[in-house]
């Protein structure tokens, strides 16, 4: 009996040690997204040219402040959609991170390439005309991998998504 209590014991302590006192039931993923929530990022206004508001809270009322295209500023995500900035919240769709390097690509899909308000097919689109097989595209360094195919933000010459099987490299 006491040998099987000191086994037990010892089971226990080995278990809390392997997890260094997190929760089994937390993933690795939780952590880490738990750990960018309160890291302070730069980031810039990279795909709203109308200027993005600060609200009072996600979703909330305008507080007045606006970050023009372009403009950098300090932020900690809140969620996938909300960032925490000074004297509010902004919406994560229209930023990127500060500093990254702008990417272009080109659309190769004969019949042009449909721009969507959001990472996926389920979306409406952005406008009715689909960008030219061609056309030069900024990416704003957001994306999203659904299931089946993957999905990136650009800012030029539209804002909006787009399907990343449709873009190629931009021939120098």
């Amino acid at each position: 009996m006491t040998r099987a209590i000191l086994s037990l014991a010892l089971l226990i302590l080995a278990s809390i040690a392997c997890t260094n006192g997190a929760p089994q039931s937390a993933t690795a993923a939780q952590r880490v997204k738990d750990d960018t929530q309160t890291q302070t990022v730069r980031l810039v206004n990279c795909a709203n040219p109308e200027g993005l508001a600060v609200l009072d809270a996600p979703g909330g009322n305008p507080t007045g402040t606006v970050y023009q295209q372009g403009d950098e500023f300090d932020g900690s995500y809140v969620d996938a959609d909300w960032i925490a900035v000074d004297g509010g919240f902004v919406s994560a769709d229209y930023v990127c991170e500060a500093g990254l390097p702008q990417v272009t690509k080109v659309v190769c899909k004969s019949g042009g390439l449909n721009v969507r308000i959001g990472a996926g097919t389920e979306y409406l689109l952005v406008t009715d005309d689909p960008l030219p097989d061609g056309t030069l595209v900024t990416l704003t360094g957001n994306h999203e991998t659904p299931v089946i195919y993957e999905w990136d933000e650009i800012s030029s010459p539209v804002n909006g998504w787009v399907s990343s099987k449709y873009l190629c490299e931009e021939i120098k």
